[in-house]
């Protein structure tokens, strides 16, 4: 009997020398975790992000290889290029309307008290990265908001895109690509069409590209057009100064990172780096004239 006491206590010493109660994590072990996982998220944040600017920024550089592969379907068959307004007079061009590309609209409601719609055009006209440029709203008298009261809101413009209409000069000068009118006569609508033989150097021509704007003002440089215009002026572009933050600060830039892109005449398209101040050089001014000359005298800026 005695050795199987003692078998049986020997047994019992060591169940109860291999039973272990559970501990959870330590301080310092949930420290080291929560590292690494902070550690992984910053390696991976930046590859997710490139991911997203590269993936939209392909969808903008694809709504203009349609823009600009309509656009000179339009030529082929017109031998010229589509005028820059045709029935509008409220300062907006409707060049968009004789190329064959579907037209979509946007509905957006910018305004909540009272609600104020605004149609702006969708599909291939609306670049994923840009939402439109803040702005400054001075509410007057039966606005619905206390009259002189003012907001800064992100105010979507009726085109993403702008066409290269006047080029460096107006739209008497005839160097852009949306024809001209008359010194007096009003510039909408246009009255005369630009030839496609006017076109010097189709792969040095900016035709149609991001709505941002080039000005040797550099606090103006990059502001947004309001009349669907690129150009290498704000003043001719029809850019807005009342912006409460400045160009290269608007979401739609920084979405840009800097850079617009641009559809030359040829069908390609290529980014312009906007983060490089415009000085307005020779080489710079050729890229906007169809007859790739600088015509200084002409710039309105």
């Amino acid at each position: 009997m005695k050795p199987k006491v003692a078998q049986r206590a020997i047994s019992f010493g060591c169940d109860a020398a291999f039973r272990r109660v559970p501990r959870g994590f330590t301080l310092v072990e949930l420290l080291v975790v929560i590292a690494v996982i902070a550690i992984l998220a910053g390696l991976l944040l930046p590859v997710l992000s490139n991911a997203k600017y590269h993936g939209k920024n392909t969808v903008c550089k694809s709504n203009l290889r349609q823009i600009i592969t309509a656009i000179n379907g339009y030529v082929s068959d017109e031998q010229y290029f589509p005028a820059f307004a045709a029935n509008t007079g409220n300062g907006h061009g409707d060049w968009w309307k004789v190329i064959d590309l579907p037209i979509t609209y946007v509905d957006v409601q910018w305004l909540d008290d009272p609600p104020k719609n605004q149609d702006r055009l969708g599909g291939v006209y609306r670049c994923p990265l840009n939402p439109g440029a803040t702005i400054s709203m001075l509410f007057e008298q039966g606005s619905g908001r206390p009259p002189g009261s003012t907001e800064d809101m992100v105010y979507m413009t009726w085109n993403s895109y702008g066409y290269n209409a006047w080029g460096g000069g107006n739209f008497w000068d005839r160097l852009g690509l949306g024809g001209f009118s008359d010194l007096f006569t009003p510039p909408l609508p246009t009255l005369n069409r630009t030839a496609e033989a006017l076109v010097r150097s189709p792969s040095d021509l900016y035709t149609v590209g991001d709505n941002f704007l080039r000005s040797h003002d550099a606090a103006m440089d990059g502001v947004q057009s309001q009349n669907g215009v690129i150009a290498p002026s704000w003043l001719v572009g029809g850019g807005s100064s009342a912006t409460p933050v400045s160009p290269k600060k608007q979401p739609g830039f920084k979405r840009h990172r800097g850079r617009a892109n641009r559809a030359c005449a040829d069908g390609h398209v290529e980014p312009e780096d906007m983060r490089k101040p415009f000085v307005a050089s020779d080489a710079q001014l050729m890229r906007w004239n169809v007859d790739n000359q600088p015509h200084r005298d002409a710039l309105q800026d």
